[in-house]
C-alpha cells in the first residue's frame, strides 16, 4: 500500500439500463475499466480500489492490479446511489486494508476523454488551494438551458429570453460533467454527499464533456477519441 493521502475509488456495477455491461464496453480495444485505470496510474502513484457486484468486472480489475470491494447486491440497483456504494467503500478499505488516506479521487467510467494531465492537476488544485471538494467542469456560456415550470409550461433556466446578451457579457455559468470529482474522506462520511465545504472545480476542455449513456454516447466519443487521440485510449 503506497504511503500517499490519496487513493481512487472506482464505482463499476454490472447492471445498467442503457447499454449491457457497459463499464467493459471498448474503445480502440480498452474497456472503459482499464482507460481510467491508465488515465489514473500515467501520473499518480496511486492506489486504487474497484467496487462492484459483477465478477467479471472485478476478475478484470484485479488483471489491472487495483484492490477488490465486493458490492452486496442491494448497493448495486438502479436506485442505489453512488453515494451508499462509497460509504461502503471506504468502510470496506479501513476494514479490510488498513490504508491510510485522506482524500479520495472518484472517476468515472463512462467519461473516457480526459487527458494524462487531467487527474494529477486536480489533484493539485485540490491540496494547494485547501480544498474540501472538488468536480470536473465545463464552461456553460453556450448553452441556453430552459425548464418545466410548476405549470408545465416551458420557461428560460440560464437566461432571459427578451434580454439575450453576447456570450462574452455572461455571467460565469459551469457545467458539472461528472468525469470525477475528489473530495476529503472524513468530511463526506461526515456529509454523505460527495460536494461539501470549499468547493471548487477543475476546468476540461469542451470535447471532454461527453458521457457514456446510450449506444449513441459510445459511438460518439469513439470518434471524438480518435479524432483527439485522447490519453489512455490512442495516447500511450
Amino acid at each position: 500500500m503506497n504511503n500517499i493521502n490519496s487513493i481512487a475509488i472506482i464505482l463499476a456495477r454490472g447492471g445498467s439500463k442503457g447499454i449491457k455491461n457497459k463499464n467493459l464496453q471498448a474503445i480502440n480495444n480498452k474497456t472503459l475499466l482499464e482507460i481510467t485505470v491508465y488515465q489514473l496510474r500515467k501520473k499518480l502513484k496511486i492506489d486504487i480500489f474497484v467496487s462492484s457486484d459483477s465478477k467479471e468486472i472485478l476478475e478484470k480489475a484485479s488483471l489491472l492490479g487495483c484492490s477488490l470491494i465486493d458490492r452486496p447486491l442491494e448497493l448495486a440497483g438502479d436506485e442505489s446511489t453512488s453515494e451508499e456504494a462509497l460509504l461502503h467503500s471506504i468502510k470496506y478499505i479501513e476494514d479490510n486494508y488498513k490504508a491510510d488516506f485522506k482524500s479520495i479521487i472518484f472517476p468515472q467510467l463512462t467519461s473516457p476523454l480526459r487527458k494524462f494531465s487531467d487527474f494529477s492537476n486536480a489533484l493539485d488544485k485540490f491540496h494547494n488551494e485547501g480544498l474540501d471538494s472538488l468536480f470536473s467542469s465545463n464552461d456553460a456560456l453556450d448553452y441556453l438551458i430552459w425548464g418545466l415550470n410548476n405549470q408545465g409550461m416551458l420557461e428560460e433556466v440560464n437566461f432571459q429570453n427578451n434580454r439575450r446578451t453576447p456570450r462574452q457579457s455572461k455571467n460565469l455559468q459551469i457545467i458539472e460533467n461528472g468525469s470525477f470529482y475528489i473530495f476529503d474522506k472524513e468530511l463526506f462520511k461526515k456529509n454523505k454527499v460527495r460536494l461539501f465545504g470549499n468547493i471548487d472545480d477543475y476546468k476540461m476542455e469542451s470535447w471532454q464533456v461527453f458521457e457514456i449513456d446510450s449506444h449513441e454516447d459510445l459511438e460518439l466519443c469513439k470518434d471524438l477519441s480518435k479524432i483527439k487521440l485522447v490519453d489512455g485510449i490512442y495516447n500511450e
